[in-house]
C-alpha cells in the first residue's frame, strides 16, 4: 500500500499472521504488526492497541489464558478435599479399612479427578479445532499441528502437576480449609509472582555478573596508574 505523504512515498509492510495466532497469541503481541518503509530512513514500526498500557491489566484471553491461569485455578476446587475432605467426614478410615493399598487409593483419586478436570475442556476445544482447521481462509500445515500437539501434551503435563500438587496437599494437610489456603498461595505465587518477577530478578543477576567481570579489570587498571608515580 502506497501513500503520498510530504512528497514522499511511505511503503506500509504488514507482518503475515501466524495460524496459531488464532489459538495462541504467545510472544507476537511483542512485536509490531506494521512497519513503515520511508526512502533514505530507517524502517518504523507503527504502534498497535496492544501499546496502550492499560492492555496489560487485561491478557488477552487465549487458550494461554485459558489453560495457564483459568484451568489451573479450577484445579483448586477440584483437588483441596481429595484426602483431607474424606479425614474430615470419617469416609477415610473406612476406605483404607477395605483391602485397597494406599498408593491406589491417592493414584485413584488424583485420576478421577484429573479427568474431571480436563475432559469438558477438550470435549469442548476440539469442536473449536474442527472449526478452524475448516476454514477456507486458515490452513494448517504439518509442523503447525505437531506445535499444536506438543502444546496441548505440555498443557495436560501442566495441569497435571497442578493436581497432583493439589492431592498432595491435600493428604499432608488435616482440614480442608489449610489445603485450600495453601493451594491458593501456592498458586498465586507460581502463575503470578514467578513469571513477573523472574525478569527482573534475571536482570539483577545478569548485572551483578557483569559488574563482577569489571572489578578485577577496574583494579589493575588504577594499579596501571599508580605505578607511574611509585617513587
Amino acid at each position: 500500500m502506497y501513500n503520498e505523504t510530504s512528497s514522499r512515498q511511505l511503503t506500509y509492510v504488514d507482518r503475515k499472521p501466524s495460524v496459531l495466532g488464532t489459538l495462541f497469541q504467545g510472544i507476537s503481541k511483542n512485536s509490531a504488526r506494521s512497519v513503515r518503509l520511508v526512502p533514505a530512513s530507517h524502517p518504523e514500526t507503527i504502534e498497535t492497541i496492544d501499546d496502550n498500557p492499560i492492555f496489560v491489566l487485561f491478557p488477552t484471553v487465549d487458550l494461554t489464558f485459558i489453560i495457564g491461569i483459568v484451568m489451573s485455578l479450577l484445579a483448586i476446587p477440584f483437588a483441596y478435599d481429595a484426602i483431607s475432605g474424606e479425614r474430615e467426614t470419617g469416609t477415610l478410615s473406612l476406605i483404607v479399612s477395605n483391602a485397597i493399598k494406599k498408593p491406589m487409593l491417592i493414584f485413584g483419586k488424583w485420576l478421577g479427578g484429573y479427568l474431571s478436570l480436563i475432559l469438558p475442556c477438550f470435549v469442548g476445544l476440539l469442536p473449536g479445532l474442527l472449526i478452524i482447521s475448516t476454514h477456507p481462509l486458515i490452513q494448517f500445515s504439518f509442523a503447525d499441528w505437531g506445535a499444536l500437539g506438543l502444546i496441548i501434551v505440555g498443557a495436560l503435563l501442566y495441569l497435571a502437576c497442578f493436581f497432583a500438587l493439589g492431592v498432595l496437599i491435600s493428604a499432608l494437610a488435616s482440614r480442608s480449609s489449610t489445603t485450600i489456603l495453601a493451594l491458593l498461595f501456592i498458586w498465586a505465587v507460581g502463575v503470578f509472582v514467578i513469571p513477573n518477577l523472574s525478569p527482573d530478578i534475571a536482570k539483577v543477576f545478569l548485572f551483578r555478573q557483569r559488574l563482577g567481570n569489571r572489578i578485577p579489570s577496574f583494579v589493575s587498571f588504577v594499579m596501571k596508574k599508580t605505578q607511574k608515580y611509585r617513587f
